[in-house]
């Protein structure tokens, strides 16, 4: 999978202090997320553009001082999943 954007995904000891000692909020993108922004329903969402608009520019947007977004480690590697999640990200760029 490329990494277009620069994406650089923190571990969860480095997220965790950033979140304590900054008292940020965090925005988890999963699976289902990205299924929106690319725009796709998912079993608990029906996709709306309006919606998915919000999402991807709060993706684009990136971390800040208020709010981390958080993302699985799916931009640096893909050896650790299974081949179902592994061809569903290098097939999402």
């Amino acid at each position: 999978m490329s990494n277009d954007y620069n994406i650089k995904v923190l571990n969860k000891e480095t997220t965790l202090q950033i979140l304590l000692e900054d008292h940020n909020s965090l925005i988890r993108f999963g699976d289902g997320e990205l299924d929106l922004i690319r725009g796709a329903s998912i079993p608990y969402q029906d996709y709306q553009p309006e919606l998915a608009g919000s999402l991807k520019e709060l993706l684009l947007e990136g971390s800040n001082r208020r709010l981390l977004v958080g993302l699985s480690d799916v931009f640096e590697k893909l050896d650790r999943y299974n081949d179902y999640c592994r061809n569903f990200y290098q097939n999402s760029s």
